[in-house]
């Protein structure tokens, strides 16, 4: 009997996928559980457009991701803090603060959670910053500490 998957299912596959498995194993659990519905013809074909409009929306996101990784790396965004009388930060510069410097300049909504490791920055300068923009699209800029 096939099948259209509704959820991931262990050893069986992911949702959308349509499998060929047994009638018992289809009608008195993964239909009841609601993991599954019979692939009809209507299904089968409504499964399809919704993977095609996914695809699509996939393929619109990477483009959105490459233009974003275009402009973070040719800008170079600056952080200003406070420092000590022998030019000695005071802290240090974090996450959040690089994230608040990129998102105040682009516009952009970027999570400090997409900041490859940065360990407290202690030093005036330029740095280089790596960001996960997401579907495997990293983008290095750089970010210019300066005193207040």
């Amino acid at each position: 009997m096939k099948v259209i998957l509704l959820k991931d299912v262990a050893k069986i596959g992911r949702k959308g996928d349509i499998k060929e498995v047994s009638e018992g194993y289809a009608n008195n659990f993964l239909v009841r559980q609601g993991l599954a519905k019979t692939a009809t013809a209507e299904v089968q074909q409504k499964a399809a457009q919704e993977l095609a409009q996914a695809a699509a929306r996939q393929k619109k996101e990477a483009g959105r991701l490459a233009q974003l990784k275009t402009d973070l790396e040719k800008r170079i965004f600056a952080v200003k803090v406070k420092v000590g009388d022998k030019g000695q930060i005071f802290g240090g510069v974090h996450e959040k603060d690089i994230i608040q410097a990129i998102n105040s300049k682009l516009g952009s909504a970027l999570d400090k959670s997409q900041i490859g490791p940065v360990h407290g920055i202690k030093a005036l300068g330029e740095h280089e910053i790596t960001l996960k923009l997401g579907q495997g699209i990293t983008a290095k800029t750089k970010l210019n500490i300066e005193a207040l």
